[in-house]
């Protein structure tokens, strides 16, 4: 009898560190999955992000392709079209887009200042600090910021000397 309860003992532990291994595993199957579906989630993400990476490259490269005649026409505009109406600066870059392409000068279709010169968060700035939003009123602001030359404002509503006083 006394044989058989130590053997029962015996049998007793193994079970219990059975059972404890067997929970430990379960433990670790459970944590296993959990990383299995994160990293699933991760790779689908990452294969989105991959996606966009990709568009930006291709957007990156058609600029670089195309960065010289957008510069020419955007240096042009800032030293030349100031003083000029949308209407005017709209004919001139006409002309100039033309003799890029007769010259075969590599542009891109439609060069705009702001897209070229411009940067989003300090144009979002300046229009918070009173800039007009209008497209005109927006290329006069990157225009000032880079022309070498004291600007001259013609500003009969007041505008162009609120936004002013404010940037200060």
């Amino acid at each position: 009898l006394k044989k058989l309860e130590e053997g029962l003992r015996t049998l007793q532990v193994k079970y219990e560190d059975a059972v404890r291994k067997k929970n430990e595993y379960e433990t670790k199957v459970d944590e296993c999955n959990q990383r299995i579906v994160r990293a699933e989630r991760l790779t689908t993400g990452l294969g989105d992000e991959k996606f966009r990476w990709q568009e930006n490259v291709s957007m990156l490269d058609h600029s670089l392709e195309n960065v010289i005649g957008d510069v020419l026409i955007s240096s042009g505009f800032v030293a030349y079209l100031g003083p000029f109406t949308t209407e005017y600066r709209d004919n001139m870059i006409k002309e100039w887009i033309t003799k890029l392409t007769a010259y075969q000068v590599p542009h891109s279709e439609n060069p705009e200042l702001v897209r070229v010169l411009g940067d989003a968060v300090k144009i979002r700035n300046w229009q918070l600090a009173g800039l007009p939003k209008d497209n005109l009123s927006v290329q006069n602001g990157v225009i000032v910021q880079y022309s070498n030359r004291w600007p001259l404002f013609i500003d009969p509503q007041g505008q162009a000397n609120k936004w002013i006083k404010n940037m200060v």
